[in-house]
């Protein structure tokens, strides 16, 4: 996904892009100083797109909130064109639990 926790320059665009299973899904936005994506620091926007069809966007008028979310479903139907199988083998996941430790590790010793 588009890069977190910075601050993002003025008229430009960040594009982040996950793959998804079938299920039900909340994307939630937040904004620090609460005044949405408009005021002091230009005027911006967001959207998600799947399949480039956009389900949501940020309303016209955009200012004044904290935080926003919005639901999604994808379809079974939706991801079959991967040129991968997206499900997660129980030996990936045990791969995946040893690295995240190995890592949280790493982070606690050199922070």
């Amino acid at each position: 996904g588009p890069p977190s926790k910075i601050n993002y320059d003025k008229n430009r665009r960040y594009v982040g892009g996950y793959c998804l299973s079938p299920g039900t899904y909340k994307f939630v936005i937040s904004d620090l100083f609460k005044d949405g994506m408009c005021c002091n620091f230009g005027s911006g926007k967001y959207a998600g797109y799947i399949d480039d069809k956009e389900i949501f966007s940020s309303p016209n008028g955009d200012e004044n909130w904290e935080k926003r979310g919005h639901q999604f479903t994808i379809s079974g139907g939706s991801n079959t064109d991967l040129p991968f199988d997206s499900r997660i083998t129980a030996r990936d996941m045990e791969w995946l639990d040893s690295h995240n430790i190995r890592r949280q590790e790493w982070h606690q010793r050199y922070g």
